[in-house]
C-alpha cells in the first residue's frame, strides 16, 4: 500500500527543496551580517569593491534583479522573454557598496533583504510544481538567449547568499586579526608594556631579526623577557605601522623602527612582521628587517 493511501505527505518535490535551501541561506547570510560588530562593518580587503557592510546593498540589488526577470518569465507565460535592463540599480548599489555603513544602516539594509527574499517567494508561491523546470528562453543583454529555470533563478540567489556568507566570515576573521595588531600599536606608541604583553599568546613564538642567518627563536616567557628588556634598554623606540593586511588568522605588517639614544646610537630600521593569532592574541611573530 502505498504512503498516499494512507494519507502521508507527499514527497518534496525539486521545488519545495529549492525554496527551502534559499530560505537557509537567506537566513545564514542574514545571521552572519548582524553579528558583525559595528567598527568591522567597513573592513576591506584591498582590491576589493565591497565593504563587509556594504555588500548587502550588493546582494539586495541582486535579489531585485532576479525577482524582476522571475516575474518577466512568468508575465511570457515560460515562454521566451528578456531580463530588466538593471544597470542603473547595480550602479546605485555599487555606489553604496564601498562605504562604511552605520549599525543602523546595516540593519536597514538587511530589512530589505527580508522584504526583497520574501516578495520572490511569494512570487513564486503560485507556480505549479511542474512549471519550475520549465527551460525558459531568457535573453540578458545582447547575444543569444540562455536556457533558464525557475529552479535556475532560486539556485543562482541561493549560491549567491552563500557566496556572501563565506565573505563575511571571512572579512571579519581578518579584522579581528587586524584589530590585535591595532592593539599592538597602540600599546607600542604609549610605551605600555604591560598592555602589549597582554596581546601576546602564553605559548607566543617569536623569531627575532638577528643574529643571522635565521634569527634567535624563542617561545613562551622568554619572549615576554625579551620585549621587557627591549623596552627598558631602548626608551627612545618608536614603532611605526607603514602597512597592514590580513588573511583570515595571518597578517603581514610593515613598520620602521627608530631609536635615538644620542649622537653615538640613533637611527632606524624597516622590516615586516608576520603575525599568527588566535583567539584574539599574537601566537607567532616572525621578523624580518632589510639588512
Amino acid at each position: 500500500m502505498s504512503a498516499t493511501e494512507h494519507g502521508d505527505l507527499q514527497p518534496p518535490t525539486a521545488a519545495d527543496l529549492a525554496v527551502e535551501r534559499f530560505d537557509a541561506a537567506e537566513d545564514a547570510y542574514r545571521r552572519a551580517l548582524e553579528k558583525a560588530p559595528e567598527e568591522a562593518l567597513g573592513q576591506r580587503r584591498p582590491g576589493d569593491d565591497y565593504t563587509l557592510a556594504g555588500l548587502a546593498y550588493h546582494v539586495n540589488a541582486v535579489l531585485a534583479h532576479y525577482h524582476a526577470t522571475a516575474r518577466a518569465m512568468l508575465e511570457a507565460g515560460l515562454r521566451e522573454t528578456s531580463a530588466p535592463d538593471s544597470s542603473n540599480l547595480f550602479e546605485a548599489a555599487n555606489a553604496k557598496a564601498g562605504g562604511t555603513p552605520t549599525g543602523a544602516e546595516r540593519d536597514a539594509a538587511l530589512a530589505e533583504t527580508v522584504e526583497r527574499h520574501a516578495a520572490i517567494r511569494d512570487l513564486l508561491a503560485g507556480v505549479d510544481a511542474r512549471d519550475w523546470g520549465r527551460t525558459v528562453p531568457v535573453r540578458f543583454g545582447p547575444g543569444d538567449p540562455h536556457p533558464t529555470r525557475l529552479l535556475d533563478v532560486l539556485g543562482w540567489l541561493t549560491d549567491h547568499y552563500a557566496e556572501h556568507t563565506a565573505q563575511v566570515a571571512s572579512l571579519l576573521a581578518d579584522w579581528r586579526t587586524l584589530a590585535v595588531h591595532e592593539a599592538i600599536d597602540r600599546a607600542l606608541a604609549a610605551r605600555d608594556l604591560d598592555a602589549y604583553l597582554a596581546c601576546l599568546a602564553d605559548d607566543i613564538v617569536f623569531e627575532n631579526t638577528t643574529p643571522a642567518p635565521d634569527g634567535e627563536r624563542m617561545a613562551g616567557p622568554a619572549v615576554s623577557a625579551f620585549f621587557e628588556q627591549l623596552f627598558v634598554s631602548t626608551p627612545s623606540a618608536r614603532f611605526t605601522t607603514e602597512e597592514a593586511f590580513a588573511a583570515g588568522d595571518r597578517a603581514v605588517v610593515r613598520w620602521r623602527f627608530d631609536w635615538d639614544e644620542g649622537p653615538e646610537n640613533r637611527g632606524h630600521v624597516r622590516g615586516v612582521d608576520v603575525l599568527r593569532v588566535r583567539e584574539g592574541r599574537v601566537t607567532e611573530m616572525r621578523s624580518y628587517v632589510k639588512g
